[in-house]
């Protein structure tokens, strides 16, 4: 694993490169803030030529992105995502303790006309859209969850997650937004009264932790990129002071 400035090489080969993407960073320029500095850039800077992202994540995000060094694989990889046939996984921190230990969640998606850049169920232009998930752990008003995108809307996960009455913590769009402190789980505690208390967890709880796809040499090639630490340290108090035990 090779580590620049912002973001770390899981893995580079001649024909592709797998990043793994910190929280707050745009993959590609969107259209509504066009001066924000992007994964894009990074990457072609570091590579000191071009490079194409074959899929996305959401700014907020993080995890595992997939980029292709020259036009032939981008072309290979971007049609293995067309067709399905690559695989991924997420770990996901949601809202509200579930009463289901997994399932589907098979409900079509369009854009929000009324709220630009955001996704909604249903709509007239509504495309087929799939969601599996399995429970991890359950603490007190929050739930862990695995879970996998079998179709690649965008805000798919956030959107479904939602609709299922549990919503990405931190998720600003979909959710209430609002970050959580270790103030509000360990009793008792005290903060230097000069210092504002910061969040344990105050992005969208939404990490790429798994990629699987055919290299195209024809190999199966499986990333992984860990936890982020505020994720990991966030997962120690819960269990510590909103674990089943409460």
């Amino acid at each position: 694993m090779k580590n620049t400035d912002i973001f770390e090489i899981l893995l580079e080969t001649d024909e592709f490169l797998a990043l793994d993407k910190p929280s707050g960073l745009l993959v590609v320029r969107d259209r509504w803030d066009k001066s924000q500095e992007t994964l894009l850039d990074l990457v072609c800077s570091y590579l000191g030529k071009s490079a194409w992202p074959v899929h996305r994540l959401d700014k907020e995000a993080s995890g595992i992105v997939l980029f292709a060094k020259e036009q032939k694989a981008r072309t290979f990889f971007e049609k293995q995502f067309q067709e399905r046939e690559i695989e991924k996984n997420y770990d996901v921190l949601v809202q509200g303790e579930t009463d289901q230990d997994g399932g589907s969640i098979d409900l079509s998606l369009s854009e929000d006309l009324d709220h630009p850049g955001r996704m909604k169920v249903g709509g007239k232009r509504g495309k087929h859209s799939l969601t599996r998930f399995e429970v991890l752990e359950r603490f007190k008003g929050i739930t862990y969850l695995k879970v996998y995108p079998l179709t690649g809307r965008q805000h798919q996960i956030r959107v479904h997650l939602q609709a299922l009455g549990h919503p990405v913590i931190c998720d600003p769009f979909y959710g209430s937004g609002r970050p959580y402190y270790l103030s509000e789980m360990k009793r008792f505690y005290k903060r230097k009264e000069e210092e504002p208390e910061k969040p344990l967890m105050g992005r969208l709880a939404l990490h790429a932790s798994q990629l699987t796809f055919s290299t195209p040499q024809g190999d199966a090639q499986t990333i992984e990129s860990p936890l982020p630490k505020d994720f990991v340290v966030f997962l120690k108090y819960l269990r510590k002071f909103w674990g089943r035990g409460f």
